[in-house]
């Protein structure tokens, strides 16, 4: 049987070995291995030796029972399994036609095309059969399964069970990443498996995610955009950010109900709101009156303050309700409270702004310390969070204090008889 090349009439000629014996020596080496004494043909000082007991052969070493007489060459072995010529075929002469299909290569490979049947996949395979990569007729690539059927003008990597890539073949388009989902050859987003699907999608310099609760495997998905940041930097959760009208510029929407836009922050970070301040957001329009900012606190959502628009001013208001509160009496005098309150006159330094009647925030933390927030240094003193001052907390003890006032006005007048 031959490759490529035309039959060649080989010829063979024997190889022989001589040694010389010294009355002594018994075991020679031989020029190759043998793997039975009846591979050879031994003569000793012209004698021919059985090979059933004049000698022995193990590997290339060749044992006599007895040992040779002395003599030059007196001992040669003729090998009866011949050495043939092995002839490489010429380049070019080697093609489909002379190779099996079931061809084991060894070494590096080095080739510009791997083409398979007509109508058929190609499989790349390791550990002896194992297929690890499969790319099917429409260019379809599945590493470690079989990639699903899709639509008609894109392109699909799968990655195991459940990941997909998918782009649009003819344009730039976009670029899907999706997990348990796939666009099947209707364009329809399908389940993979029966478990919640997610997708992430590049197109025209916007990113959006989108989220789907758990489906059967095969059922279509229908995905929630979940948030979306546009091409214009402007980012929305639970909402398409808005482009146009008054909002066109805003960075951030959060929630969308009935074109209601709601944000809420948690100072924690898993988002309960067990035990923790948080800020709530709520626009119902440029002429609503529910519009508001406020501030929460425990499992219980307690409103802690809000600002509120009532249709024609801002309403501002700290939660003060009487079933909130427990140890009501009445306060003690609020014009003692006030006169220890000193008013300064000075300058900032950042902005050289000038104050004529103000506090100093440590001053005033030593008469009225619910009214002042400490401030934070840093290890060489400097300052980390300057300490600040919310003087709206000394209204009431100002109410008390004129009413106080008023109390004495009014004895005076009772005196003087005014």
């Amino acid at each position: 049987m031959y490759i490529g090349n035309t039959v060649i009439t080989q010829g063979f000629t024997p190889q022989v070995d001589f040694f010389s014996g010294n009355a002594s020596t018994t075991a020679f080496t031989l020029s190759r291995p043998v793997a039975s004494v009846y591979q050879m043909i031994v003569n000793v000082a012209n004698v021919d030796q059985n090979p059933g007991s004049a000698y022995t052969v193990s590997g290339n070493t060749i044992t006599f029972a007895s040992a040779p007489p002395s003599g030059t060459n007196n001992i040669w072995v003729e090998y009866t399994s011949l050495i043939t010529q092995v002839i490489q075929p010429s380049a070019g002469t080697v093609g489909t036609l002379q190779l099996q299909s079931n061809l084991t290569l060894s070494g590096t490979t080095t080739t510009n095309t791997i083409t398979s049947a007509a109508s058929t996949n190609l499989l790349l395979q390791t550990n002896n059969g194992t297929t690890a990569v499969t790319i099917d007729t429409s260019q379809n690539v599945g590493i470690g399964v079989t990639p699903p059927t899709i639509q008609t003008g894109f392109s699909n990597i799968s990655l195991g069970y459940a990941g997909n890539f998918i782009a649009d073949k003819s344009s730039v388009g976009g670029l899907n990443i999706l997990q348990n989902a796939y666009r099947n050859s209707g364009g329809t987003y399908t389940y993979v498996g029966t478990a919640p699907a997610e997708y992430y999608q590049m197109y025209n310099g916007q990113h959006a995610w989108y989220i789907a609760g758990s489906g059967t495997a095969g059922n279509t998905i229908s995905f929630t955009q979940a948030m979306t940041l546009d091409n214009s930097g402007r980012l929305g959760v639970g909402v398409v950010p808005n482009s146009g009208g008054a909002f066109g510029s805003q960075r951030l929407q959060v929630g969308a109900t009935g074109g209601n836009s709601v944000a809420t922050f948690y100072n924690n970070q898993d988002g309960s709101n067990s035990g923790v301040e948080t800020l709530t957001i709520v626009n119902g329009g440029a002429s609503a009156t529910n519009n508001f900012v406020g501030w929460y606190t425990t499992t219980s959502i307690t409103s802690r303050g809000t600002i509120t628009w009532n249709g024609s001013n801002m309403v501002y208001s700290n939660t003060s309700d009487q079933r909130l509160k427990e140890n009501i009496v009445d306060a003690g005098s609020g014009l003692a409270k006030l006169s220890g309150v000193q008013i300064k006159s000075f300058d900032f330094i950042e902005n050289k702004a000038h104050v004529d009647f103000g506090v100093i925030a440590q001053e005033l933390h030593n008469v009225a310390p619910e009214a002042v927030s400490v401030g934070q240094d840093n290890q060489d003193g400097t300052i980390k969070t300057p300490w600040g001052v919310d003087t709206s907390v000394l209204v009431p003890a100002m109410i008390k204090a004129i009413q106080e006032l008023s109390a004495k006005v009014t004895a005076l007048e009772a005196k003087v008889g005014v």
